[in-house]
């Protein structure tokens, strides 16, 4: 069993994770707004601000993905997974620059929204388990 110190640890480290997935989030909504734009006829300028926040959605899925990794340590024996496709697209980064078209901009969007919903999952599993884990708490005391 669990001791309170390493549960609120535990809590601590799942909310650092959350919050990090929410920065993501956030970005990928900006990303998805400009995806739209880009396949309504947007040039590579769109393209560029698009995948700017693409970038940047990336480096804060990264960082909670290793607040992640500790979390499922943390938790370990209890079978939840967070585990986040870690493929940065780079081949479709390329494509939606060089090839600049519908195509590939819908298949940048689709991604997009694939990974919107990955990481919305995500924060809802880790939320879940943090509740969980402050449900423990009470029945400790």
């Amino acid at each position: 069993m669990a001791t309170e110190v390493e549960i609120w640890k535990a809590i601590d480290t799942g909310s650092e994770a959350e919050e990090y997935l929410e920065r993501a989030l956030e970005k990928l909504n900006k990303a998805k707004g400009w995806g739209i734009a880009d396949i309504l006829g947007g040039k590579a300028v769109v393209t560029a601000i698009k995948r700017g926040y693409m970038n940047d959605a990336q480096e804060l899925i990264d960082q909670g993905y290793q607040y992640l990794q500790e979390f499922s340590i943390m938790l370990n024996g209890t079978g939840l997974d967070y585990r986040i496709d870690g493929d940065d697209g780079m081949t479709l980064h390329v494509m939606d620059y060089a090839m600049d078209n519908m195509i590939t901009d819908i298949m940048t969007q689709s991604r997009i929204n694939d990974t919107i919903n990955e990481v919305r999952q995500t924060i809802k599993e880790v939320d879940d388990t943090i509740h969980s884990l402050q449900d423990e708490l009470w029945r400790m005391k």
